[in-house]
């Protein structure tokens, strides 16, 4: 049988008033809540240490207490969906949308896997509003509240990661408060190439080979989806919120020369 869970989009820094939601009225035992943590593969040696302190606030203030399940954030959708069609327990669940695709909330409310927080959040969640603005808006599919966002930066930054060894061998000082141009950064390809020759490759991609590197130095919105699906250009800085399509721009063209 299918559970419905509370669903929140989490940071590792989240405090107990996002908790609150979850424990409707005291018992004599305290409530406890299983809560989804996203990791890069290994659980934190200091697990242990969170949920003790994050149990020493709420025990007292709502009879609960926490218990961290660590998941691997490439793993979060299989096995939350796996518990969830499992009906094992789950009271918060992390919608993990680190990158484009990883997760959404619609993975979860096509399936009415997810409880409506409206009335949990309007009771409870007074502090996270205050605390998140306009950023609740990123927990709702319609005029329904599915999940609380975690309270971070509203943008990514990109850039190139060099071996320091081979920047000073080449000669190069790096301005550390300067962004550099794609014309300046083929002067360092240009450079490497010819310090080190044939058979080695200035620039390697993180992530698959279908990965390409127009987001590194160029403004873009994806939009929450992916590049396929319709772009910002300049990710509407400049006032321009038309939508379109990325690779039919004069930019990527460009890029493509390039």
């Amino acid at each position: 049988m299918k559970k419905k869970a509370l669903s929140v989009i989490l940071a590792a820094s989240m405090t107990a008033g996002i908790f609150s939601g979850a424990v409707v009225a005291k018992a004599e035992e305290p409530y406890n809540i299983q809560m989804q943590i996203p990791t890069w593969g290994n659980a934190p040696t200091e697990l242990a240490q969170v949920e003790e302190a994050i149990n020493a606030i709420i025990e007292p203030e709502i009879n609960a207490t926490v218990t961290l399940n660590p998941i691997a954030a490439w793993d979060l959708i299989n096995e939350s969906n796996r518990s969830l069609v499992a009906g094992e327990k789950i009271d918060l669940l992390c919608i993990f949308t680190f990158g484009q695709a990883m997760d959404n909330i619609a993975t979860y409310t096509s399936k009415n896997m997810l409880r409506p927080l409206n009335k949990l959040f309007e009771t409870y969640g007074a502090d996270a509003a205050e605390c998140l603005g306009e950023e609740i808006n990123l927990g709702y599919v319609a005029d329904t509240l599915y999940a609380v966002p975690s309270k971070s930066i509203l943008g990514t930054g990109e850039g190139f990661v060099a071996r320091k060894d081979y920047i000073d061998e080449m000669g190069i000082e790096v301005d550390p408060d300067k962004y550099y141009t794609w014309d300046e950064i083929a002067e360092v390809f240009e450079a490497f190439k010819q310090q080190y020759g044939a058979g080695h490759y200035a620039l390697s991609l993180f992530g698959t080979a279908g990965n390409d590197s127009f987001h590194q130095l160029y403004e873009l919105d994806s939009l929450g989806g992916s590049d396929n699906t319709g772009v910002l250009l300049n990710a509407g800085l400049d006032g321009n919120m038309t939508v379109v399509d990325l690779f039919e721009t004069d930019e990527y063209m460009e890029y493509c020369k390039l």
